[in-house]
């Protein structure tokens, strides 16, 4: 075991550099938060966003309009450009 000399400091700067090295050990072992990973959503979940069949988001992954990504034989969608896909209709 290494043996750790301490001189000259006094309780609050111990106490600081304790705090210090906790707090970067915490964050160290955190997963990163959920802000930073994108949602993903099944071909079932987006028909239930749009109230559209199963059918017809497929066919609007085939034109284009919503891109899916897989792995392997599952299919999903990134909940942000599901949302992004909306267009603003003009009001004439």
């Amino acid at each position: 075991m290494s043996r750790i000399e301490i001189e000259s400091v006094n309780l609050q700067e111990l106490s600081e550099m304790i705090r210090a090295s906790v707090r970067a050990e915490i964050a160290l072992a955190q997963p990163p938060s959920t802000s930073d990973q994108e949602e993903l959503l099944s071909y079932k979940q987006v028909a239930d966003i749009f109230q559209k069949s199963r059918q017809t988001i497929h066919a609007w992954a085939s034109k284009g309009i919503l891109q899916p990504y897989g792995i392997e034989s599952q299919v999903y969608f990134k909940r942000s450009e599901v949302l992004a896909s909306l267009q603003k209709l003009s009001t004439k």
